[in-house]
Formats: structure tokens, C-alpha cells, sequence
């Protein structure tokens, strides 16, 4: 492949699914809150949620994985999904505003193949994204560390740290999106769910943000980053300012089995609660359609660690406190 024809700019969240959070008088752009530096500016979907080079592998030979001497074949993998899934949203958008509110609870909205293909693009979703590939990264270089310490005599190596090199990051990060025990797991655990689009009734619009997929455990009171098929765990995924996709699993929300793949009203205090999650997980970029983020910026005043980096502990004693107070 030439460099003309490489692609620089990788998007780990897609632009056609940014682009559904446009402001509403300029098409592709939205509007961005930093967590880090707590200002708002507008964006491009092009320059967002985006790193140079970010799925580019490095030469490497592998029994387990196939890339045929390309570095970019993940970038062009994630493409024709999102060409798929691309359609898919369109269609569950428009039906919701092509549709009168009354007879939205009539409507099925997804085939099979549809449900398929978006359960793999939410799977995917979860794992590519910077945060996942730093927990992951984290995780690799801690269970080495161990391993290490396991082979010598005690306190020989006391003080040592695995570190991974950062070109071994993006092979590292590509092996668990492709590896198929994984994603297929991942992808049977949460197309047993209970499907649901959310439509708002309050007048704040949903948040989106660099770390789109975001989970909740309603037993535990914890965010969740792995531990998907336990009782009692919501997926959320926003699909515009007025949409947002909830994957509830079944034995705790079975209340709501009826309402599987269906339009359902989303109380006006929720809308709150989710755009919470949104503030509290997102790596470092919150998105919006409006430049309102007195929620986010109420979050990281009154929170300040959901932006300090991955510690686990302190974003779920963090969000505990938030579900409590909303």
C-alpha cells in the first residue's frame, strides 16, 4: 500500500455514529467538553475521537492472526462494519421520527441479521477504544510481572514492572479484537439481552463520548468494565441526542422482556443518570449536539479522579455516590 492511499487519522469511534450528534445548524459538527482542562469547544467529527496511525501493526509474524503483510487490515476491517451498522442506525432513527409517538411501542426494530451485526459492532466498539486498549495493556504487563516474580527466589526482583513497548500495544490490542473466544463470548452474552431504544422526554439531550459503550451493574452499584453476563448489568449505548440503546440483561430485568426490540419511554430524570455515565467513563472527551455541559462540568468539579486516569476504584466509588444523588 502507498502512502497516498494509507489512512493517518484512525477514528476509534466512527464518524457516521459522531455525525448523529451534529449540532443542529451545522452538519458534522458537534460540540466537545476535555474533562482534563474543563472547557467546551465545537469540532469536526473528522478530528475527534481519532489518533494517527492508532490500529497500524507493527511487522510480525503470528500463528494466531493472519494480516497478510498489511498493518492497516484493522482499520480496514472496522470500516466495512461500520458500512454496515451505518444503515442500521439510519433505519432505527428515522423510524423514530418518522413514526407518531403512540404507535412507536408497535414497532420491531431489528432482524435478526441486524441484531447480529449490531451486537458485533457494539462488542467491537467496547474493546477499541484508547481506554480499553490501556486496561488491557495494563493487564498484560501486570499478569507478566507476576509471572516473572514467580521464577526467581524471592525479592530478587523486587521492584520489577513489565512494560510493554507502545508498537506492541496495537498488535497486543488487535489479537483480543480478533481473537474469537473473546468477541464471540462477548457477542453470545449480550445478544441474549434485552434490547431496547430509549426515547427522552426531558430537555437535556444525551451525552456521547470517546468511550461510547459504557456499562452499569444496578446489583453491585458498580460500573462494570468486564464481568458482562452477571445478573444485573445494563449496557447503554447512545445513538443520538434523542436515542439511546439499553442492553439489559435478562434474569434481573425481566420486567422488561416485552419491551424487546421496541421503542420505550425514557423517564426524564434518567437522561441525567446515563449522561452521567458518559462523563464518568469517557477517556478524556465528552460529546454533545448542544454546548451545555454544566451536567459534565458539575461531574468533574464535584468528582475531579473521573479525570485523572483508569483507576477503577475511585471512578465506581465516584459513580456510586452519583447514582445515589440522581
Amino acid at each position: 500500500m502507498g502512502d497516498s492511499q494509507k489512512v493517518i487519522l484512525q477514528h476509534y469511534v466512527p464518524r457516521m455514529y459522531l455525525k448523529h450528534f451534529s449540532r443542529p445548524d451545522k452538519r458534522a459538527q458537534l460540540f466537545v467538553f476535555d474533562k482534563e482542562v474543563r472547557k467546551s469547544f465545537p469540532s469536526s467529527v473528522n478530528n475527534i475521537a481519532a489518533e494517527r496511525f492508532f490500529y497500524d501493526l507493527p511487522p510480525v509474524e503470528s500463528k494466531e492472526l493472519d494480516f497478510e503483510d498489511d498493518p492497516q487490515v484493522v482499520e480496514k476491517i472496522f470500516s466495512e462494519l461500520e458500512n454496515v451498522v451505518s444503515r442500521i442506525l439510519k433505519k432505527v432513527i428515522s423510524s423514530y421520527y418518522m413514526t407518531p409517538r403512540m404507535k412507536l411501542s408497535a414497532l420491531t426494530l431489528f432482524s435478526p441479521e441486524e441484531r447480529g451485526n449490531l451486537v458485533i459492532y457494539i462488542v467491537l466498539q467496547l474493546l477499541r477504544t484508547p481506554k480499553a486498549r490501556e486496561m488491557l495493556t495494563e493487564f498484560q504487563e501486570k499478569l507478566m510481572t507476576a509471572y516473572l516474580k514467580t521464577q526467581v527466589k524471592s525479592g530478587q526482583l523486587r521492584g520489577l514492572r513489565v512494560q510493554m513497548k507502545e508498537e506492541a500495544q496495537s498488535l497486543h490490542h488487535a489479537e483480543i479484537l480478533f481473537t474469537e473466544a473473546v468477541v464471540d463470548k462477548l457477542c453470545f452474552i449480550l445478544a441474549q439481552y434485552i434490547w431496547c431504544v430509549a426515547y427522552r422526554t426531558s430537555e437535556e439531550p444525551i451525552y456521547t463520548s470517546d468511550n461510547p459503550v459504557v456499562a452499569y451493574n444496578h446489583i453491585s452499584k458498580q460500573i462494570k468494565m468486564s464481568g458482562y453476563g452477571v445478573p444485573g448489568i445494563e449496557i447503554l449505548f447512545p445513538l443520538n441526542p434523542d436515542l439511546l440503546l439499553i442492553l439489559r440483561e435478562p434474569t434481573h430485568f425481566h420486567k422488561y422482556l416485552a419491551c424487546d426490540g421496541k421503542f420505550v419511554e425514557l423517564r426524564s430524570d434518567a437522561t441525567n443518570l446515563y449522561n452521567g455515565l458518559q462523563v464518568l467513563l469517557a477517556k478524556r472527551f465528552v460529546f454533545s449536539s448542544t454546548n451545555d455541559f454544566s451536567l459534565a462540568e458539575r461531574i468533574v468539579e464535584e468528582y475531579p479522579n473521573v479525570s485523572l486516569g483508569l483507576d477503577i476504584n475511585k471512578i465506581n466509588q465516584s459513580a456510586k455516590e452519583w447514582f445515589g444523588k440522581t
